[in-house]
């Protein structure tokens, strides 16, 4: 365990850090996740803190969230995208503020590249999964109103997957929506 943390800290290839970060989360030793939520804050490599995520993620030690939803203000959107992700996968209620924050940045601005897209998609299944009512109030604000498609689309596919009943009439007016791909979203989200 000792050798791995210290290889995540100082080793000077990319590769050998993640490898290592890899090694900690098969171990299971939730005690190396402060060493490990330190290392993602200061890595220059967005790989490795990718991978820092996910070894978070593994060990599900709740010292790992708050570095995840710090993460969420990486300049890389690699490592937003993953932190997330972490997130959503880990369905916790307190991870609403952080997510809705990031959700208003990205709401303010078009997703014009597709990292952008990947990431507000990320978002809005992450904030769906935490169940929290102004977070599931934000992605079906998202289904009834963003411009992009594909925003609505994946809004309908969070709202599907967080399986929240009061969803519903959000999720029936989608329905009637213009393109095709919002209204089949819908209907497998009421389906799910």
């Amino acid at each position: 365990r000792a050798l791995f943390l210290d290889l995540v800290r100082t080793a000077g290839v990319p590769d050998v850090r993640i490898a290592s970060a890899e090694a900690l989360a098969r171990l299971g030793d939730g005690a190396t996740a402060p060493a490990l939520a330190e290392a993602l804050a200061r890595d220059d490599s967005a790989l490795v803190r990718g991978a820092l995520l996910r070894t978070l993620e593994t060990l599900g030690d709740a010292r790992g969230f708050g570095a995840a939803a710090a993460a969420l203000r990486d300049p890389a959107d690699l490592v937003r995208i993953a932190a997330a992700e972490t997130l959503g996968r880990w369905r916790d209620a307190r991870a609403a503020p952080a997510l809705l924050e990031r959700y208003g940045e990205l709401a303010a601005g078009a997703p014009d590249l597709p990292g952008d897209f990947v990431e507000h998609a990320a978002v809005l299944s992450a904030l769906a999964a935490t169940r929290r009512p102004e977070a599931l109030a934000a992605v079906r604000g998202e289904l009834a109103s963003a411009p992009a498609v594909r925003i609505r689309r994946a809004s309908a596919d969070a709202l599907g997957r967080a399986a929240d009943r009061s969803s519903i009439p959000a999720l029936v007016a989608a329905l009637g929506a213009a393109d095709e791909s919002v209204p089949a979203a819908a209907l497998n989200a009421l389906q799910a």
